[in-house]
């Protein structure tokens, strides 16, 4: 139904009352009470008002002024044109017509006052159902949000975002037609809901802006990232990232005031209130996760536009020989950017570096009879990869290698050969003729292992390592010609290689650190809180001298636990490995893996028994052995609160917040060994209806054996997720944290 103006409803009824007032003068001339208002009276006299005299005489425009001025004026104004306006005609009924033109007057202004109300309650519903369209946008838009922050599909989330956002902008049109924004800021004086619709409206259409612009440069990053980085067009990357950053800080803001008119808004009614719900219950987390965000690329732009030269640190180890932070580091390389490009990558052997360094240390005491000086090759020792990253970099930063040119590694990143693995799987093969071989991702390894052990350039003063350095600019050269759907797949086994810690990274800035934890790539170990109602398991290997027989061992972990009504568990942890490389014709697989187990419980356990495990094959010095030697004081905490019992043949000890206890599973080829550990977590489990129980197992980077868990609760209860007395878990890929949480019920 159309609007009818305020106006044009007062000029009607101006007309009505006028009609009126002519019919009232007709009937007196009718009756010879009146002359025709356009005859002048006799003898010129003066005028006189009726009442005075009957045959008084009052020009029609004269006696309009004194009922009705501005129809007066209006008629004044004909006058002046010198219109003739003629009596109408005498009418018939007296009285009668008149009360019978009274009533039809009466329904007029009432039949109109009606559309008015229904037009007007129409219009409001409009701009209602508008609002409701914008919140329920702006609220879809969270949403997409909160869900992009997990997934990598930016090109259906720009997609669905720019659709949103021209719903939008069809919905600023319709705002602008029915001048909603200048009609509120009227209405709002009296009603304070309504006085925040105009800004509501256009922070709607600044938030639905903000987000498709940052979507549109996240997709744009994500297709062109690798192209920008490697081809010296950093600048454009780091523009894009600025872009993004600027983005984030309006959307912050903008949406923390539309919190604000959306919390007035919701009264006016209940599909409102429902928007606003959902838009209130996921704000907290878009909130925070446009803060940090914004920290994210602070961060990386500040890294990218540093005044100088930075390297960042590559680390290639090699899980076929297990190391508490992954592997051993056969080999390394480093990346340097200038202005958010690479300047160069380069591939070292890690003994090169070694054999040139200026400090000697001493080594950990597992090591001590097979190296007598503690160098990077090694020094990736400890499970919390913050701690092995900084270590490695010590060594290296002080080999005349580094230390003439001031070079520094405050960015670290470890890397798997699973990592490779992918990459190849998704460029394809690789010739490398120089060595007569074809490359691809189910021989790499082997092949590349056969020419670092006994290829020809194992020789002495020859570089072994010297086909990964023509291997890296070929890998690097096919990423750079991926088309979108294989930089999709890219992402996606990243995200794969991040879950199963196949790739870690540490930085020494603290805002490029936040960011790994973020990602959950810093590969550090879980802090246990000092009231932790629960249970927390790591298992930590290290191959000593035993080849690279980890390529071919098989490890199963199963823990089975009690918890008893006094609070305490009692636990049973398996560990079984085997050793399936008798047939390989190469020594370094066919090799007995020598194995040192590291297993890390809360300091609050008791040791019960062990079965299963072996003496050392090695006889150990210990950090004092030799005088000229430095001393690690990262190693000295741990050696120095450890002990050996000689009945179990374990150390015992602590490391950080927790208790390890340590001993060797030494399997030969063909062979399988399970060592049994059977402790008791002493009084620490809260037992009451409702209680959470957690049980966290930290996984070691480059073990991908499998995981078995039970837990049995204390009698007369039982745990709501299973509906029994006991909950199992399995898993034959064993993400970097797993995480159980339970609650007991008191049947």
């Amino acid at each position: 139904m159309d609007y009818i103006p305020k106006k044009n409803i007062q000029k009607s009824l101006c007309d009505i009352k006028s009609n009126k007032q002519q019919t009232t003068d007709n009937e007196q001339r009718r009756k010879g009470e009146r002359k025709s208002p356009l005859t002048p009276p006799k003898g010129g006299g003066q005028k006189r008002l009726k009442g005075e005299n009957k045959k008084g005489w009052i020009p029609h425009q004269v006696r309009n002024d004194k009922k009705k001025t501005g129809m007066a004026e209006e008629k004044k104004n004909c006058l002046n044109k010198e219109k003739k306006i003629h009596p109408s005609p005498p009418l018939k009924g007296g009285n009668k017509r008149k009360k019978y033109i009274n009533k039809i007057i009466k329904y007029v202004v009432v039949f109109g006052l009606l559309i008015g109300i229904i037009v007007g309650t129409f219009f409001i519903i409009g701009i209602k159902n508008t609002l409701s369209e914008s919140l329920r946008y702006t609220s879809i838009h969270i949403q997409i949000i909160k869900n992009a922050l997990k997934e990598t599909k930016t090109g259906q989330l720009k997609d669905s975002l720019m659709a949103i956002n021209q719903e939008i902008k069809e919905l600023e049109s319709k705002i602008k037609i029915y001048k909603i924004t200048e009609l509120f800021s009227v209405i709002g004086q009296f009603n304070k809901s309504l006085e925040e619709v105009p800004g509501a409206f256009k922070n709607i259409a600044i938030i639905s802006d903000k987000i498709t612009q940052v979507a549109s440069d996240i997709d744009y990053l994500k297709n062109n990232a690798i192209q920008l980085i490697f081809n010296q067009k950093g600048g454009e990357l780091i523009d894009r990232l600025n872009s993004i950053k600027d983005n984030l800080y309006s959307l912050e803001k903008t949406t923390e005031d539309f919190r604000k008119q959306a919390r007035e808004l919701k009264d006016l009614s209940p599909r409102l209130v429902e928007i606003y719900d959902a838009f209130d219950k996921n704000y907290p987390y878009i909130n925070l996760s446009i803060y940090k965000g914004q920290e994210m690329i602070e961060a990386l732009v500040s890294l990218l536009e540093a005044p100088e030269d930075v390297k960042i640190l590559l680390l290639f180890q090699n899980a076929t020989e297990i190391r508490p932070a992954g592997g051993f580091i056969g080999s390394f390389g480093y990346i340097t950017l200038n202005n958010g490009s690479i300047k160069e990558i380069k591939i070292e052997d890690i003994y090169n570096s070694d054999r040139q360094l200026d400090i000697e240390v001493a080594p950990p005491r597992e090591l001590s009879t097979i190296t007598d000086i503690w160098g990077a090759r090694d020094a990736n020792w400890f499970f919390d990869f913050p701690d092995s990253a900084q270590k490695v970099s010590c060594f290296l930063e002080n080999s005349q290698l580094f230390n003439k040119t001031n070079d520094e590694f405050e960015n670290v990143i470890a890397i798997n050969p699973h990592v490779l693995s992918f990459i190849l799987n998704l460029i394809g093969p690789i010739e490398i003729p120089e060595y007569d071989l074809v490359i691809d991702s189910s021989n790499f390894l082997e092949q590349l292992q056969y020419e670092v052990e006994a290829g020809r350039d194992h020789v002495p003063g020859q570089n072994p390592k010297l086909v990964l350095t023509i291997l890296a600019p070929k890998i690097i050269e096919r990423l750079k010609d991926l088309d979108d759907d294989q930089k999709l797949e890219l992402i996606e086994n990243i995200k794969k290689g991040i879950e199963q810690k196949d790739i870690m990274a540490f930085s020494e800035n603290e805002d490029i650190q936040k960011i790994f934890l973020e990602f959950k790539l810093d590969g550090t170990s879980f802090s246990i809180p000092k009231n932790f109602n629960g249970d927390y398991l790591a298992v930590v290997n290290s191959n000593v001298a035993g080849g690279k027989s980890d390529a071919f061992i098989n490890q199963q972990i199963q823990l089975q636990s009690q918890i008893l009504k006094d609070g305490n568990i009692v636990n049973k942890l398996s560990i079984t490995r085997t050793h399936s490389g008798q047939n390989e014709k190469d020594w370094w697989y066919t090799a007995t893996n020598k194995n040192y187990s590291k297993i890390l419980i809360p300091k609050i356990s008791e040791i019960i028994s062990v079965d299963g495990n072996d003496s050392s094959p090695y006889d150990y010095l210990n950090l004092e052995h030799n005088p000229s030697l430095k001393i690690d004081e990262d190693l000295k905490a741990i050696e120095e609160n450890s002990f050996y019992v000689e009945d179990s043949k374990i150390w015992r000890g602590e490391e950080k917040d927790k208790q390890f206890v340590g001993t060797w599973i030494n399997t030969p080829a063909g062979e399988t060994k399970t060592l049994i550990l059977n402790y008791e977590q002493i009084g620490r489990i809260k037992i009451e209806d409702g209680s959470k129980f957690t049980f966290v197992f930290d996984k070691q980077s480059g073990d991908y054996g499998s995981l078995e868990y039970e837990v049995a609760t204390p009698i007369e209860y039982i745990w709501e997720e299973s509906g029994g007395s006991v909950f199992t878990y399995g898993t034959q890929q064993i993400k970097s944290r797993e995480v159980i949480e339970l609650t007991l019920k008191k049947q």
